[in-house]
This record gives structure tokens, sequence and C-alpha cells, in this order.
């Protein structure tokens, strides 16, 4: 029988070893909240690079993301879309302001192409690319196939914009007519604007609140202009963010993780 002053021992199979499940102030047995002693040797533990540890949380915080995304573009086209529409058809004082900030994402669309084009054809001549060039690389890249693919989607959706629906007049989900139209869902702007956004928020947190601002700026204008919904602007920036967070884990290949900015 073991006495109350010793502690209870407990084998350990994998290393030979035997542990404490309990221990006391004066012996050196170890608790089962504390790690053992003897660590397990190097070779035994597999090595993952560091984007490969940070990847499933990223997965989760997208997948999270995208969930609230798509409930808002929900309850935004049944409460939201039509009332701000026609607040802005019949108060042109209001709407009449910040149409220039419109202009941003086109900005950003050429800044994008003349990155793929020049930093594309550097690299074609002269092989690797140092770690901050290689993301705007693939933030221009991620710009372009966004907006192929918001081309495709409003084909696909067929929304009428606020324009022409301020006179139909039609009820909510009634204004989508799949393969008839270049439709308003989703916006290009924000598309654009977006797919930049996971290589700001993520390595370059200072530009957080700028590119915040300058996104709600951009997304006033395009309802004030007439030109977008509410919910086409979120629709832009769950596509435009969808496509830059995988070109942003593109980007940052283990194979490059050893360059510095």
């Amino acid at each position: 029988m073991i006495s109350a002053s010793h502690s209870a021992l407990a084998p350990d199979t994998a290393q030979g070893r035997w542990y404490g499940i309990s221990r006391r102030r004066d012996t050196g047995l170890m608790s089962p909240f504390e790690l053992p002693a003897d660590r397990l040797p190097e070779q035994s533990v597999v090595a993952r690079p560091v984007w490969w540890r940070r990847a499933p949380t990223g997965v989760r915080r997208w997948a999270i993301w995208s969930v609230l995304s798509a409930a808002a573009i929900l309850l935004c086209i049944a409460f939201v879309d039509q009332p701000v529409a026609r607040f802005m058809y019949e108060h042109p004082a209001v709407s009449s302001h910040g149409h220039r900030l419109g202009f941003l994402p086109v900005t950003i669309l050429a800044a994008a192409s003349a990155s793929v084009v020049v930093i594309g054809t550097i690299r074609a001549l002269r092989g690797e690319v140092p770690l901050f060039w290689r993301r705007v690389l693939f933030a221009g890249l991620a710009c372009c196939v966004a907006l192929t693919l918001k081309t495709e989607a409003k084909f696909l959706l067929g929304r009428m914009g606020p324009g022409e629906w301020y006179w139909y007049q039609t009820l909510p989900f009634a204004d989508f007519h799949p393969f008839h139209r270049n439709g308003s869902f989703p916006s290009g702007h924000m598309t654009a604007m977006w797919s930049i956004a996971p290589f700001v928020w993520i390595r370059y947190r200072w530009m957080r609140i700028p590119w915040i601002l300058a996104s709600l700026g951009v997304g006033y204008a395009l309802v004030a202009s007439k030109a977008h919904f509410v919910s086409d602007l979120i629709g832009g920036c769950l596509l435009g963010g969808t496509v830059g967070y995988l070109f942003l884990l593109a980007a940052e290949h283990p194979k490059r993780c050893d360059d510095d900015v």
C-alpha cells in the first residue's frame, strides 16, 4: 500500500518512464496539469510551417464572415434596399454629394492592372521578387480575377438597379432576373476595393482605418448616385474579400516566408 506521504505513480508506456499523478512540495513528481520534465525528441515532432498552423483559424474566421455577410445581404434585400433607394430619389440634395468618391475603385483597378503587367514581366525576366512586391502582384491578380467573377455573377443574377427599380417598385427579391440582364449585384466598385482588403487588413494594419473610411465613402457614393443597393455593396465585399484572401494565402507560400518586408 502506498502511504499518504508518497504520490501515486502512473506509467508512460510510450516513453517507458514513470510520471507522478499528484505531487507534494517536497517531491519532484508532476501533477497531470503540468508538462513532463522530459520533452519528446525533436526528431519525433513534425515541423509545420507557420502559415499551416494559422490556416484553420483564418478559414474559420472567413467562414464566420461569409455567413454573417450572407445574412446581412438577405436582410438588406428584404428590409433596407428599397427604403434607402426611395429615400435617395425623394431627397436629391442628399444624393448629390460624394459621387466623385466612386472613382477610387477605378484607380485601384488601373493600379492593379499595371502591377500585374509590370511585376509579372519582372518576375518572368529576373526570377524571384521580394515578398512585398509579390504581395502587390497577387493583390493585382486578385482584383482582376474578382472583377471577372463579378461580371459573371451580374449576368447570372440579373438584378435591376435602383434607377430602374424606382419606376417599377417591385417587391423584395422580385427584382432578380437570372440570365436576363447585366444587373447591379454585386457591386464591381466594392469588389475591386475588397479584393485588396485582406492584404491591407492582415499585413498592413496601419491602413485599416483609412481603408474602412474609404470603403464607406465609396459605398455612400454608389448608393447616392442610385447605381447600387446596399446589399450590392455587401455582395461585392464578400466576393472581393474571398478572392483576395485566397490570393493572400497563395502569395505567402511557405517557400517565400523567409523573405522580409
